[in-house]
C-alpha cells in the first residue's frame, strides 16, 4: 500500500546519470507536484538536459557530479522514486556495439571491466536515500541480470523484462519498518 502510494504520488524523484534529461523531464511532466532532481558527471549533458526541461516547461533541479554526491543532504531518506540509466556495459561489450550506438560517449555506456560497477554503487547507496517504501529502478544490460539483482538484495531487488523478454531492469524498494 505504501509502495503503491510512492508510485502514484511521489513527492521526491531522483534521476541519476540523467544524460539528456529525457527521463527526468518526462517524470517532472507526469508528476507536476513532485520535486525532481537529476545528476550527471557530464556538464555538457546537463546543459542539454536543462534546455530540455526549459523547452517542456518543467522544473528539474540539476546537479553536476557523481551519482548521489550533488544531491542536497535533506533528501536522505526522503526519495520516493529513484531511477537511473547508468553505464552498464562491460568494457568488452562496447567493442561489439553497432556504430550508431557508439555515438554516445564511452563513459555513458561502459561501467568498467565487469559492467556492474556503477549499478553496484547505486545499490549500495540507494537505501540511505530512499524513503520507507521508496522505489529504485535501473536499466541494466541483458547480459548481467543475475549479477545485478544480487547487488540489490537488501532492497528486495527483482528483475523486469523488456517487451522482448530480456532482463533489462532491476527494481527494488526500501522496506517499511
Amino acid at each position: 500500500e505504501i509502495i503503491q502510494e510512492k508510485v502514484d504520488h511521489p513527492r521526491v524523484i531522483v534521476d541519476l546519470c540523467t544524460g539528456s534529461g529525457n527521463l527526468a523531464v518526462a517524470l517532472a511532466a507526469m508528476y507536476r507536484e513532485a520535486d525532481v532532481y537529476a545528476t550527471d558527471l557530464a556538464e555538457d549533458a546537463l546543459a542539454v538536459a536543462s534546455s530540455t526541461a526549459d523547452l517542456n516547461g518543467v522544473e528539474v533541479t540539476f546537479g553536476h557530479g557523481d551519482l548521489f554526491v550533488p544531491l542536497p543532504d535533506q533528501l536522505e531518506e526522503a526519495v520516493d522514486l529513484l531511477e537511473a540509466n547508468p553505464p552498464y556495459l562491460a568494457a568488452i561489450d562496447y567493442e561489439d556495439l553497432p556504430c550508431d550506438e557508439k555515438r554516445e560517449p564511452r563513459t555513458a555506456l561502459v561501467a568498467g571491466d565487469d559492467g556492474d560497477e556503477v549499478l553496484a554503487r547505486i545499490a549500495e547507496q540507494a537505501g540511505a536515500w530512499l524513503a520507507p517504501g521508496g522505489l529504485v529502478i535501473c536499466e541494466i544490460s541483458e547480459f548481467h541480470g543475475e549479477a545485478i539483482v544480487s547487488h540489490f538484495s537488501s532492497l528486495d531487488g527483482t528483475l523486469l523484462q523488456d517487451l522482448s523478454g530480456r532482463d533489462r531492469f532491476v527494481i527494488g524498494h526500501r522496506r517499511v519498518e
